[in-house]
């Protein structure tokens, strides 16, 4: 198996493949580190949590289990480091529920909302009356996201244990770039003019935020956090 290092660590490329063939991939899937939070009915307290995506075999190696012995290694892998405080592991992904089944994961669908631009009409005193975010702000805006997420967490009872990946300006830092570099790549235009998220003040003391990540390959806004 072998390793490709992302900046500080942070996001890792990891493949299974051929002991002949050094650029002939088997499986292979990236990892990410989140900042999480964890609760046990005594407080609020700092961890960290791995997110597996992007898991891909080879189609000439599919269903010979290859993908699971992947996902055993990476997992002996950060077993192993004693230098990370990980508490859980995640895997992020579209497939079919009952692949990750096989794999030996409980599979948790996710809640998604899609909104059709089109069936919406704005008057023009709504946009007056709205501010476009910049990147700043936006991960302002995450940080304070992060002390409502532990208020919120720390509000569980009982010995059940609850967790949440935090919604951190790290993480919309690197899903801004990583949108801003796709951009880049494909060719879009008007870079200059694209914006990262709005806030309306609804009344004297609500203020409604959102930010969003450009999707160019499927036309599309992916909303952050609203």
């Amino acid at each position: 198996m072998s390793t490709l290092p992302g900046e500080a660590r942070s996001f890792e490329i990891w493949a299974l493949r051929k002991p002949d063939d050094p650029l002939g991939i088997i499986s292979s899937c990236a990892t990410y580190l989140r900042d999480a939070i964890m609760c046990r009915g005594k407080g609020v307290r700092m961890t960290g949590a791995v997110i597996i995506s992007e898991i891909y075999t080879d189609p000439e190696h599919r269903g010979r289990g290859f993908a699971k012995l992947l996902l055993k290694r990476v997992q002996e892998r950060f077993d192993k480091r004693d230098d990370l405080d990980i508490d859980f592991t995640v895997i992020f992904g579209n497939g079919c529920l009952n692949w990750y089944l096989e794999l030996g994961w409980k599979p948790v669908p996710a809640t998604q909302l899609t909104i059709n631009v089109d069936r919406f009409q704005t008057c023009s005193s709504c946009e007056d009356a709205w501010e476009y975010l910049t990147l700043q702000e936006v991960y302002n805006i995450a940080n304070c996201d992060v002390n409502v997420s532990k208020l919120r967490l720390s509000k569980a009872q009982g010995t059940k244990t609850h967790v949440q990946i935090l919604p951190s300006a790290f993480m919309a830092r690197h899903h801004l770039f990583r949108s801003a570099l796709l951009a880049y790549k494909l060719g879009q235009d008007h870079a200059d003019t694209r914006h990262y998220g709005v806030s309306i003040l609804e009344d004297e003391a609500t203020e409604v935020s959102a930010w969003w990540i450009h999707d160019f390959q499927n036309g599309r806004l992916m909303i952050g956090r609203l």
